[in-house]
C-alpha cells in the first residue's frame, strides 16, 4: 500500500506542475514570484486534490487534510513553512500517522518535491515536526476559495472525479 500511496503522490506532482498558475496559487503568494519554487502556494489545492484521489484508491483507509506549519527543530528552531496544507494517512488509528506532502519542496531547507514519511521519523531522523492548527476528513470544513482552486487543478489534471 505504501508504494502505491507514494506512486499516486509523485504522479500527481508530476501532472500537477504544468498546470499550476494563478488560477491555482493561494492569493497571498500573487504575483507569483519565479524565484521561490514552483509549488509555492499551491499547497491546498494539490493536497485536496491528493486527498479525493487516495480516498478513491483506498478507500477503507483513513486520510485526512492537516493545515499548520513545518518546524525545523533544530537550533535554531526555525519555520520552513508557515501556513501549510498537507495529507496525513492514518496507517492504524491513533498508532502510526505518515505524512504525505505533494508540496514539500516549498519549504526552508526540504529538497524533496513529495516527501511521504511516518510523522515521527521526520522529527526523529530529520528534525522536522508537521504541526497541525486542524485536521479535518470533512471537505465542509476546507475554505471554499482553496476548494475552487483545486477544482480548477483537477480538471486541468483529467482527475475531475470526486
Amino acid at each position: 500500500m505504501l508504494e502505491g500511496i507514494r506512486s499516486i503522490a509523485l504522479e500527481l506532482r508530476e501532472a500537477s506542475e504544468p498546470c499550476w498558475d494563478e488560477q491555482t496559487i493561494s492569493p497571498k503568494y500573487l504575483p507569483i514570484d519565479k524565484s521561490k519554487p514552483i509549488s509555492a502556494g499551491h499547497c491546498a489545492p494539490s493536497s485536496i486534490v491528493l486527498l479525493r484521489k487516495l480516498r478513491r484508491e483506498f478507500p477503507n483507509e483513513l486520510f485526512s487534510l492537516a493545515i499548520g506549519q513545518v518546524l525545523w527543530l533544530k537550533q535554531p528552531l526555525h519555520i520552513a513553512i508557515d501556513y501549510h496544507v498537507w495529507v496525513q494517512w492514518h496507517e492504524e488509528p491513533f498508532k502510526r500517522t505518515w505524512i504525505i506532502d505533494i508540496t514539500a519542496d516549498q519549504g526552508d531547507g526540504i529538497n524533496e518535491p513529495v516527501l511521504l514519511a511516518l510523522m515521527e521519523d521526520l522529527t526523529r531522523e530529520r528534525g522536522l515536526a508537521y504541526q497541525s492548527y486542524q485536521s479535518t476528513e470533512d471537505e465542509n470544513r476546507i475554505k471554499p476559495a482553496a476548494l475552487a482552486r483545486a477544482e480548477v487543478l483537477s480538471v486541468r489534471i483529467g482527475d475531475d472525479k470526486r
